[in-house]
């Protein structure tokens, strides 16, 4: 179990640093829902 909490907290944190990337690359955050799915499938 502690080593998939483990996972977790690792998967949470670059989806974390994922969404700053894109709202980065965007340069803004009221565009951050829509184009966020076009971040990902980058």
């Amino acid at each position: 179990m502690p080593k998939k909490k483990g996972s977790l907290e690792i998967r949470r944190i670059m989806d974390d640093w994922q969404i700053t990337l894109c709202i980065d690359v965007i340069g803004d955050v009221w565009y951050y829902g829509t184009e966020l799915q076009l971040c990902a499938v980058r």
